[in-house]
């Protein structure tokens, strides 16, 4: 029920499915370039506006505008859901234009996910939809409350979380429901509200992990459906989990939205380490031949480079928004986070530099989700209604014979 939620977070949608208004773009690409070698590269920093568009829907009637859903590139395309919606877009990826539209019962705030010709995805009414990429309706299996992150395909189940504390298993060819697990209500929070949102399950082994509103971090078999473990970890009076637990091969790292973030022995789920600061979106767990680090996109406004093993900070870079921070996302050049009342930013990985900032030129008003990198694109949903992309520099090449380099795509005359 959506009665006690955060007042601040509370949810609504509108039954428009417009166009979106192309704004405006700074760049305009050769339209006989193959999609591959327009985006060919990687995101640099040096970035330019590509395109802007305002986001499928209209205006929202909202005190509050949040744009929760994170886009997906796929192919020629971009898949992205609206607050102001009623579906999932299809986008072309030169320009933003609309293209197809997956019908569903109430706005899409989540990430797609796209599995072969097929895209799974959820809707604030807590339903879930299987379509073609053509857009032919395969099943869809209705819900009871909001579902705000995506949905996870592991041999051959689908696994869904919503805000009510419901976490359900579906069959992934027809939608059947296999099984559901609702948590019991905490007692001790009765009457009191709880934030809008639910972490993803996240697979280790034969169970899902995933997290509540009571604070705690549980693992669920996957045939079943059963506890096999819980560990209470929120603290305070919102000790809600809303953000996806990371694991590596012995440690699982769980953030609360406000307190604290842990290291769990995945042994006896013991403490390895703990840190006061929490998170409202996931960590970001990097494995390299260099050594292991740990992202922490905390609630405070600060990245933070931790040892996985210890928890000892490495850096810690300051937003200064003193707002939650979104994923951090890993680019080759470094690392993109965004803040939710702030603007995009690429933080050097190994010093916690500020390499760059977006600035548009107009009010963001905040970015809620990760952003999505492919390429040398970059695409993201503002709250103030728009999805951007954004490009870095085209990759450089050699003419042969030539004896110069230039950038990939330029005109190039014959003497």
């Amino acid at each position: 029920m959506i009665t006690g939620w955060l007042t601040g977070l509370l949810w609504s949608s509108l039954a428009a499915t417009a166009a979106p208004h192309l704004v405006t773009g700074t760049e305009a690409e050769n339209e006989q370039t193959s999609g591959e070698d327009l985006y060919a590269g990687s995101f640099d920093g040096h970035a330019h506006l590509h395109w802007v568009a305002e986001l499928p829907g209209g205006p929202l009637n909202s005190a509050a505008h949040t744009e929760r859903a994170r886009p997906v590139i796929h192919g020629n395309y971009i898949y992205t859901g609206s607050a102001a919606g009623m579906g999932l877009y299809q986008l072309d990826r030169r320009s933003g234009r609309l293209v197809r539209t997956f019908e569903a019962s109430s706005s899409v705030e989540s990430e797609p996910l796209i599995i072969g010709e097929f895209v799974f995805f959820s809707d604030t009414g807590g339903t879930t939809w299987c379509y073609t990429l053509e857009g032919d309706l395969q099943w869809s299996h209705k819900g009871d409350a909001p579902v705000l992150v995506q949905p996870i395909l592991i041999d051959g189940r689908i696994f869904v979380t919503n805000v009510d504390d419901l976490v359900v298993a579906l069959q992934a060819d027809s939608g059947e429901l296999l099984w559901r697990y609702q948590r019991p209500n905490d007692l001790r929070r009765k009457g009191e509200l709880r934030l809008y949102g639910a972490p993803p399950a996240v697979p280790v082994g034969d169970d899902i992990l995933t997290g509540f509103s009571d604070g705690a971090v549980v693992a669920l078999d996957q045939a079943r459906g059963d506890v096999e473990w819980e560990r209470r970890v929120g603290l305070g009076r919102y000790p809600d989990l809303i953000a996806a637990p990371n694991v590596s091969a012995d440690l699982v790292f769980v953030s609360a939205y406000f307190e604290p973030t842990v290291a769990l022995n995945q042994s006896d789920r013991s403490i390895r380490w703990e840190m006061t600061t929490g998170a409202a979106s996931a960590s970001l767990y990097e494995s390299t031949e260099y050594g292991d680090a740990l992202y922490h996109p905390g609630a405070d406004g600060v990245l933070r480079k931790l040892s996985p093993d210890n928890g000892e900070q490495i850096w810690a870079w300051d937003s200064r928004t003193k707002a939650a921070l979104t994923m951090p996302v890993m680019t080759p050049r470094g690392i993109l986070v965004a803040s939710s009342i702030g603007s995009m930013f690429l933080v050097d990985a190994a010093s916690g530099a500020l390499l760059w900032t977006w600035d548009p030129g107009v009010r963001l008003e905040g970015i809620s989700t990760a952003p999505t990198v492919q390429g040398r694109q970059l695409v993201f949903l503002s709250n103030s209604g728009r999805i951007y992309s954004v490009l870095g520099s085209r990759p450089e090449v050699q003419w042969p014979g030539k004896g110069h380099r230039a950038s990939r795509g330029d005109v190039q005359s014959t003497p």
